[in-house]
């Protein structure tokens, strides 16, 4: 099931009346995909199926993921996100190089900021955030990139910082090759050559 927020609740309520089990898992970010499948081939028996898979799959785009990581690497980010999607996306925007400067969410949970706290310990995490403090973050981090939801987005760009949007509008970020596709699109935004002329 995919939410968070939702799909934990109903997850939980199927195993207590029908003995359901559930697990928490996340496909965002080679490492949780890696992960992810690990434990849920564990649940099935299925162990070393999934290391086989997780194998091939990567090797298939390893090459091009170190090229974008490579350009990407160090590159100063703001993650403000809708919704429970800063704990289990955090983690893949800081595979792909990125310095998180400053996290938060719009509708997080205490969840979503005990992991994304674990996984950013020297971010500043921020709590159902306004424009003017969107403002206010923009100005005095000055960030390479901006990822937020389609309100932030043309605040950013009146500032001049590239922004990517979430949920995203191209192609999907999960799995394997979904974060290839990620770091193509973080790519095409932080060097557009837009940004040049400003």
């Amino acid at each position: 099931m995919l939410c968070k927020s939702s799909g934990l609740l109903l997850a939980q309520f199927m195993k207590e009346r029908f003995s359901i089990p559930y697990m928490e898992v996340s496909f965002y970010g080679i490492e949780n995909t890696i992960t992810s499948l690990k434990k849920i081939a564990k649940f099935f028996g299925k162990g070393k199926a999934a290391e086989i898979v997780a194998d091939e799959e990567f090797s298939k785009i390893k090459h091009k993921i170190q090229f974008f990581k490579s350009k990407l690497q160090g590159k100063k980010a703001i993650v403000l996100l809708g919704a429970s999607r800063i704990g289990f996306m955090t983690n893949a925007f800081k595979e792909a190089g990125l310095e998180i400067l400053v996290c938060g969410s719009q509708f997080g949970c205490s969840n979503d900021y005990e992991i994304a706290r674990c996984i950013l310990p020297d971010s500043i995490l921020v709590d159902d955030f306004n424009c003017a403090e969107v403002e206010e973050i923009i100005l005095r981090f000055s960030p390479d990139l901006f990822i937020g939801g389609t309100r932030e987005w043309y605040l950013s760009h009146k500032f001049g910082v590239p922004f990517l949007v979430l949920p995203q509008e191209t192609k999907p970020y999960a799995c394997f090759e979904g974060f290839l596709h990620l770091l193509v699109d973080i790519y095409k935004e932080v060097f557009a050559p837009v940004w040049r002329l400003i």
